[in-house]
């Protein structure tokens, strides 16, 4: 179990200035007041916590989660998603969900929480998911 969690990572983004970045044209363009967050591995009760290491400040109004190396998800995990939604509606942050796969999307789906962040901030994939993020500007 231990060796499990030490495989599920939650890393934002790094962010780098277009004109000083030689490859920045294969790099996508995130909107101003956007994080984005990999998440890496199956999110499980040993893993969980490391959701709420997500952190916002007052500029952003958009997080988006990418959960496409996310092959499974239980109730702990689930719980934790919806702590910080709550968070995110607290701070009035729109959270956005970039690639969920089929066992992650049927376990949020029957807990309702597809319903709570709403069916249009589910994308298929990261460059929907940050033409929604625009869209929310």
């Amino acid at each position: 179990m231990k060796r499990m969690s030490d495989v599920t990572d939650v890393e934002g983004w790094k962010y780098v200035d277009d004109e000083e970045d030689a490859d920045s044209l294969s790099l996508r363009v995130v909107p101003r007041n956007t994080l984005v967050y990999e998440i890496n591995g199956p999110l499980f009760f040993g893993a969980a916590d490391k959701l709420l290491g997500i952190e916002t400040d007052e500029k952003v109004n958009c997080l988006i989660l990418r959960m496409r190396s996310v092959g499974t998800i239980d109730a702990t995990a689930l719980h934790n998603l919806e702590i910080l939604q709550e968070d995110c509606k607290k701070k009035s942050i729109q959270m956005v969900m970039s690639h969920v796969n089929e066992q992650p999307m049927k376990v949020m789906t029957k807990a309702g929480f597809v319903e709570k962040v709403g069916k249009e901030n589910f994308c298929v994939n990261i460059d929907a998911a940050l033409k929604r993020a625009q869209d929310l500007q």
